[in-house]
């Protein structure tokens, strides 16, 4: 079988296994009516071919009461069409409200527990993207595959057995003429299909383009730099490329098309001046032959429908439910791993981290970030990454959170081998606060408190880490204190924070978590002096016993931590306290030397 029709019928499976699965009596009820409908047009035939030859009996001379029970069933027959297609649109609504909630849910679940690699690698992204666009699309593919595919198929079949029965030879025939359109629109589909693989990249281009120009985040640089002409300019170039190379497309197929249409239309025309033929050397009756017209004429519509349909479908939702597929195959963080009995208890807040050997390169690149690295950071130790742009400060915190594995070597906590530690249980050790602050449309102690949700309603331990971190004089001047929302999207009364602000939240959610080990990467980048000067203060005192992992440009900052590690290359070249550190006269001594001087200068 071709792999397109294969992938075809895949994604139908798929589609209709995950809707019995949320709907069963729903889809079940909706299948057997949409089955009933298909059957009903066979019969409407036949019971007009049954009244017509009663007609032409009373038109003889005859006297019959049989055709009103006949026309009873008409009647009959259209009736329960009408009343059943009501019924499958009210059937559709419902599977469509319970598969596009139950969807979602799983999409967003799936996505917080897949590996982060995914997110930041193309090619995933390119399925999340197709994914994302298709939750809204799987109820739609399985009408559409059932409405316009099978359901037509089954009245072709049904149908088309009546013209076999008398003549199969010309039924065989018809079908002939007919296959040649269903080929060649089948390889213009695949032609299209294959364009809007290749042009996903730009699609997202386009649509980032779209975003620049419709956010508000982007509202005041476009303005203040002139700059939304010229975003318009590129939206509107990738527009017209992605429009231009199908529109040549359409173009090349459209000959091939027509002379299948010919074809096809040519079939018809001849099995129905074969049927007049027949009819007029008396072989078939007038009503036979009414009869056939409509089966022919049925047989037509549903084959060229059928073959529409099965091509629209493929080239629509196909691609976008294997994404789906795809999606729901990736393996979770941690999965397949060794989760063994070794846990780490949540009292216990004397933690030990050792990298041992540890080598890693970003999935798709050549570019060694950490290069054989071996350190140890003692429980209860303070530990500084120190570093120019790129040496691989952050790339460590990765690893340590298990946002990624190494490339080679072990990194252990306590000795155990964090592989082989549940993952959850592991990430319950740490409190992070990194460079880019999340914000959330939520009040300001739910942005604090997300950190540690069970414990959201600990009123003064929320007090106590927003006094630390420098936020007790902003929100003491807000009317609904605490409970004052962080965003005005969802309320008129709400505040939009600055970027210095966010950070003493990111601050405070982190120390809220109360984990036993602490990682502030790079926690100052927004803050005035004064402020960091704060921060840090409250970073020792709040830490206390536990271990903690400080990142910072600013070197001014980082003399309260018990050693510092400098890293160059993916290595440590230098490691010590800062007195040691600045006696050795190396890149560090040179790095806080040039920092000092800029300041005294400023």
């Amino acid at each position: 079988m071709n792999q397109a029709l294969k992938n075809t019928f895949r994604s139908f499976l798929f589609t209709t296994r995950l809707i019995l699965k949320n709907t069963p009596f729903f889809s079940f009820c909706y299948g057997l009516i949409k089955i009933m409908i298909a059957l009903i047009p066979t019969g409407l035939i036949w019971v007009a071919k049954l009244i017509m030859d009663e007609l032409i009996f009373i038109y003889n001379g005859g006297n019959t009461n049989v055709i009103w029970k006949y026309i009873l069933i008409e009647f009959s027959l259209v009736m329960i069409q009408s009343i059943f297609t009501e019924m499958t649109w009210t059937l559709l609504k419902l599977i469509r409200d319970k598969n596009e909630s139950f969807l979602s849910s799983a999409i967003s679940e799936k996505l917080s527990k897949i590996e982060i690699r995914r997110l930041e690698d193309e090619e995933s992204r390119t399925v999340i993207y197709r994914v994302m666009q298709s939750q809204y699309s799987i109820t739609g593919s399985y009408d559409t595959f059932v409405s316009n595919i099978l359901i037509p198929f089954i009245t072709f079949i049904s149908t088309v057995s009546v013209v076999f029965y008398y003549y199969p030879v010309v039924a065989v025939l018809y079908i002939c003429t007919v296959i040649p359109t269903m080929i060649l629109n089948q390889t213009q589909s695949e032609k299209m299909n294959k364009h809007s693989i290749d042009s996903i990249p730009e699609a997202r281009k386009k649509d980032y383009y779209y975003e620049i120009l419709t956010e508000g985040q982007y509202a005041k640089e476009l303005r203040l730099y002139n700059i939304a002409s010229i975003m318009r300019q590129r939206y509107n170039a990738l527009w017209k490329k992605l429009a231009g190379e199908r529109e040549k497309i359409f173009i090349k197929g459209f000959k091939n098309l027509a002379f299948a249409s010919i074809l096809s239309c040519g079939g018809y025309i001849g099995l129905y001046s074969f049927l007049i033929y027949k009819t007029s050397v008396g072989e078939i009756t007038v009503s036979e032959l009414a009869a056939f017209s409509s089966a022919v004429l049925i047989i037509s519509n549903s084959f060229s429908g059928i073959v529409s349909s099965f091509l629209n479908f493929k080239m629509v939702y196909v691609d976008l439910i294997l994404a789906v597929r795809t999606f729901f195959n990736w393996k979770n963080e941690g999965e397949g791993e060794d989760n063994g009995e070794a846990t780490i208890a949540m009292d216990n807040q004397q933690l030990e981290i050792e990298f041992r050997d540890v080598s890693f390169t970003y999935p798709n690149t050549d570019n060694v970030v950490l290069d054989h690295l071996s350190f140890t950071i003692r429980s209860g130790e303070k530990v500084a990454l120190v570093g120019v742009n790129g040496a691989g400060k952050s790339t460590i915190v990765k690893l340590l959170l298990r946002l990624y594995e190494p490339s080679s070597g072990v990194i252990r906590i306590n000795g155990i081998d964090y592989r082989n530690i549940d993952i959850n249980a592991y990430r319950k050790c740490f409190a992070v606060c990194f460079q880019n602050i999340a914000h959330y449309a939520l009040s300001l102690q739910e942005n604090i408190a997300l950190s540690n949700i069970e414990n959201s309603i600990d009123m003064d331990k929320i007090v106590e880490v927003a006094r630390q971190s420098g936020l007790a004089e902003l929100y003491e001047g807000w009317d609904e204190k605490l409970q004052t929302s962080m965003s005005r999207d969802f309320d008129s009364n709400g505040v939009n924070l600055s970027g210095g602000q966010w950070q003493k939240v990111g601050i405070a959610r982190t120390f809220f978590r109360n984990a036993p080990f602490v990682i502030l990467d790079e926690p100052s980048a927004a803050l005035d002096p004064f402020a960091e000067r704060q921060v840090f203060s409250s970073f020792a005192k709040l830490c206390g016993d536990k271990s903690g992992i400080l990142i910072s440009h600013r070197l001014s900052s980082i003399m309260l931590v018990d050693r510092i590690l400098f890293l160059k290359n993916g290595k440590i070249s230098e490691e010590g306290t800062h007195e040691e550190l600045m006696s050795l006269q190396g890149e560090y001594a040179e790095m806080y030397s040039l920092q000092s001087q800029q300041y005294k200068d400023a």
